[in-house]
């Protein structure tokens, strides 16, 4: 892939006009930084095709017409994958109008498809190491060029995409954000911020998970609620902020606040500095409640319970790839 393509897709999710600087690099692919910011953040693109003679199929010039015309395969493992045969068109009738040369392939299941997704974020995050040096955090993102989730809206995306295997994937990574850009509703291109949803649909179950599994674990204010939150996620490894009022608590790129008039607040601090007033979780308070047991029992309830509806955003620029 060319830088002009990685950074078409990068615009895909960033907006050019918040940005100051936009460094090409290798590994990762691009350096970034902030309008007001100094130290650079990280962004690694890459591509997801479901193997290796799809992405042949799609980045070789004239590779469909070499087939379709000559049965040209350039590699061993498309004459498995592939089957170019003469196929029949028929009308309402069942009647053949016509027939001409095609192409087939074994269809794409659910389950492979998750899976190389999962290898994709799991392959990437093998070489965090390297991204991250010199940068505050690096970002993945993965341009789906399969398309597996066009007949999907947002109402039913996540109830078929956040299986409990990729949740293990994208919380394990140590990229602040993992973003998939696909298409959904037929036509629409959007962008899906996996570490927002995962840990969202989180806290969302957290009072519910309270209630049926620990009912004498009832914190007297909402604030109780997110400190518990805040020290799950702690046990589970992430990295957690607590602002100096207590109100918010912040991991990666989000924050959920808690405001007397306007309520639970779902914040973006969009690959920002987060200031002064907040300081890094370093111990527990509930050692009672919580442990990696009770981290664990809340998993696998959430795991249970339907996901949805998701959050995605269309793409902040359409780009023809």
């Amino acid at each position: 892939m060319d830088k002009q393509t990685e950074k078409n897709i990068l615009e895909m999710v960033y907006e050019s006009n918040r940005l100051s600087n936009l460094k090409e690099s290798e590994s990762p692919d691009f350096l970034v930084s902030n309008i007001g910011e100094e130290i650079p953040f990280g962004v690694e693109v890459t591509e997801l095709f479901i193997d290796e003679s799809n992405a042949r199929l799609k980045k070789v010039p004239n590779y469909l017409f070499d087939l379709l015309d000559n049965e040209a395969f350039i590699h061993k493992d498309d004459k498995e994958v592939f089957d170019v045969s003469e196929l029949s068109i028929i009308d309402k009738n069942n009647r053949v109008v016509s027939k001409q040369m095609g192409l087939t392939r074994k269809k794409t299941l659910h389950k492979d498809y998750i899976y190389k997704l999962i290898h994709t974020i799991e392959q990437k995050n093998s070489r965090i190491d390297v991204y991250l040096r010199g940068v505050s955090h690096v970002n993945l993102i993965i341009l789906d060029q399969e398309n597996f989730l066009y007949s999907h809206n947002a109402e039913d995306l996540f109830e078929r995409l956040v299986t409990p295997q990729l949740r293990r994937a994208v919380l394990s990574s140590k990229f602040r954000e993992v973003f998939l850009i696909t298409v959904i509703d037929e036509d629409r291109r959007v962008f899906i911020p996996f570490r927002m949803n995962i840990y969202f649909h989180l806290y969302f179950f957290l009072k519910s998970f309270l209630i049926d599994k620990y009912p004498r674990v009832r914190p007297r204010i909402v604030r109780g609620y997110l400190r518990l939150f805040a020290e799950v996620l702690f046990i589970l490894g992430e990295k957690v902020y607590i602002s100096d009022n207590g109100n918010e608590i912040i991991w990666g790129n989000y924050g959920i606040k808690i405001d007397r008039v306007q309520g639970t607040q779902i914040r973006d601090h969009a690959d920002y500095d987060l200031g002064k007033n907040v300081r890094e979780m370093r111990t527990i308070r509930n050692k009672k409640i919580i442990s990696k047991s009770f981290a664990k029992k809340y998993l696998e309830y959430c795991n249970k319970m339907m996901v949805k509806p998701g959050i995605v955003f269309d793409v902040r620029k359409e780009i023809e790839l």
